[in-house]
């Protein structure tokens, strides 16, 4: 699996709504072969620890 850390533009969320972002990702991107391992909200954007199976 390949990592990648995702940065998106933080529109108005706060670090108390990272692990509903994270819940929302993940049923967001459900059915692809991908691990969303967990979301942190900064002041500027948002991050997301994302694995991917590039073998299939």
């Amino acid at each position: 699996m390949d990592r990648f850390m995702v940065h998106l533009e933080n529109r108005g969320h706060t670090p108390r709504e990272a692990r509903a972002l994270l819940a929302r990702s993940r049923e967001l991107t459900s059915g692809l072969e991908r691990t969303i391992r967990d979301a942190r909200v900064a002041t500027s954007h948002v991050e997301l620890d994302v694995s991917v199976d590039r073998s299939r």
